[in-house]
């Protein structure tokens, strides 16, 4: 656990304080135990207990890690109740000099007791010292910082399809003997079925200015394709279509002074975010000319070569205007980057 909440915590002793829930689908533990207020006051302790997030103004992100189960360690703190035990008189609160107005005095107490309940986190949670810094590229610029995207991520992919239609007479029926219907079109219209999974890429506990800022590398990402081999998928194979989140008060915000000399606390929230990619892993027919995307992806078109079986496939295709692809690279490493944090020039 944390240095400061182990030198506050006695776990209780009493029958039925730590116990646990466990199935296949499903695990939970609760423990039970008593706080210093001396070492570790309860507004102290909730992001010791909780964990909390903040930018490290390098790119990345300092995280406080959420305290694990001293037995089950994939088991993370995701809430807990608290009471004051031993009442030891009468204390005016420092809130007082909030805009809020609160309560002039409370109850002091001589310990805390506190309930802790544990659950499995859907994502990898690792210390900021166990994440290695890249150096990322953009334009002409780069950013040097710790790679966000390995922790508090996870992925799901959606199976799908979508159908690409040929035009009507490419294709006509084949009959032994010549019999008919041979070498009539076949009627209606043809459907090529192609594969493009959806793929959710969810990230947890994020300063919500990561989405909003007008400054903001995931907003530049929509409507673009991976510059890079990007979380186990091929370059250009991801497309970018959108970006949507929840956002939320975190247990312990920040305050500051308000223009009245009262203090004010902050309206900043934080966010789980998703990043919702069309995947389009095809490989092309035939290679493209020097300098194209040979790799494959989503700049790739299916040709149905007037209904030649030997020649249909996918290729490289570009702008009859402008001679550009449809879909621009963009290295998806910069979604987890600070927003504030702007390349430098590379030398």
């Amino acid at each position: 656990m944390g240095a400061l909440f182990d030198l506050a915590w006695r776990e209780s002793t009493r029958a039925g304080t730590s116990s646990g829930s466990i199935s296949m689908e499903q695990q939970s533990a609760t423990l039970t135990g008593y706080l210093n207020p001396a070492i570790l006051p309860p507004p102290d302790s909730f992001s010791e207990i909780l964990g909390n997030c903040a930018p490290d103004g390098s790119g990345a992100l300092r995280r406080r890690l959420p305290l694990a189960h001293p037995e089950c360690a994939w088991l993370f703190a995701s809430s807990f109740n608290y009471r004051g035990l031993g009442f030891s008189g009468k204390r005016a609160n420092a809130s007082r000099f909030y805009e809020g107005v609160p309560i002039t005095y409370w109850a002091d107490y001589k310990t805390y007791e506190y309930t802790i309940q544990f659950t499995p986190r859907p994502y990898v949670v690792a210390r900021d010292s166990s994440l290695p810094v890249q150096r990322m590229l953009l334009n002409d610029g780069y950013v040097t910082a710790r790679n966000e995207y390995m922790r508090f991520t996870d992925v799901e992919e959606l199976p799908a399809a979508e159908y690409i239609t040929a035009q009507q007479g490419l294709f006509e029926f084949k009959v032994k003997d010549g019999a008919e219907p041979n070498g009539h079109p076949v009627p209606g219209v043809i459907k090529l079925l192609q594969n493009k999974s959806i793929v959710k890429l969810r990230w947890y506990q994020v300063p919500e200015y990561f989405i909003a800022h007008k400054l903001s590398y995931m907003k530049k990402a929509l409507g673009l394709i991976n510059k890079n081999d990007f979380y186990g998928y091929s370059k250009y194979t991801l497309l970018l279509m959108a970006v949507t989140y929840t956002r939320f008060t975190p247990p312990n915000p920040d305050i500051s002074p308000g223009q009245s000399g009262l203090t004010i606390v902050s309206s900043d929230k934080l966010a789980n975010v998703e990043f919702i990619f069309a995947l389009f892993d095809q490989k092309p027919t035939k290679p493209a000319p020097v300098g194209a995307f040979n790799d494959g992806g989503h700049n790739l078109f299916p040709w149905f070569a007037g209904g030649d079986a030997k020649k249909m496939g996918y290729y490289y295709a570009t702008s009859k205007t402008s001679g550009r692809q449809l879909y621009e690279p963009f290295p998806m490493e910069f979604l987890f980057v600070d927003p504030l944090a702007q390349p430098q020039v590379a030398p």
